[in-house]
């Protein structure tokens, strides 16, 4: 987990626990698009030859975590009286996910972990919580 959101992980996961719940952490990828350079297109360079140059400029992969109920809300929607995803085969439109905090893609799969609240096998309820 990057440092950078390590204190306010740690924080959801706290509050999380100290509602007698469990947390779900949801882990999103996206590309980095800090290697990408915007050039015109040569109308004579070869599509093949221009996918190569595409791949190579690629940004990193980049990994945000993210509470389950925010992300949910990212990966379905509703569409009329169906609830809809990324990869559903029925939808005439397909839908595209973006990472909140790049405003990118969201690149392969959303990856789920359940952290299990330790507190919830103390009984009674009062003696919980230090």
């Amino acid at each position: 987990m990057d440092s950078i959101y390590g204190s306010s992980f740690a924080m959801m996961v706290k509050e999380s626990f100290r509602d007698d719940k469990n947390f779900i952490v949801a882990k999103m990828k996206s590309r980095g698009t800090a290697n990408f350079k915007a050039e015109e297109s040569n109308s004579s360079q070869d599509y093949e030859e221009e996918s190569r140059e595409i791949l190579k400029q690629e940004g990193k992969i980049i990994s945000n975590h993210f509470n389950i109920y925010s992300v949910l809300k990212i990966l379905f929607r509703k569409k009329g009286q169906t609830l809809v995803g990324r990869y559903d085969k029925e939808s005439s439109l397909p839908m595209t996910a973006l990472n909140p905090l790049t405003n990118n893609r969201i690149v392969g799969e959303v990856e789920f972990y359940f952290i299990e609240n330790p507190y919830l096998k103390i009984e009674p309820k009062e003696d919980r919580y230090p």
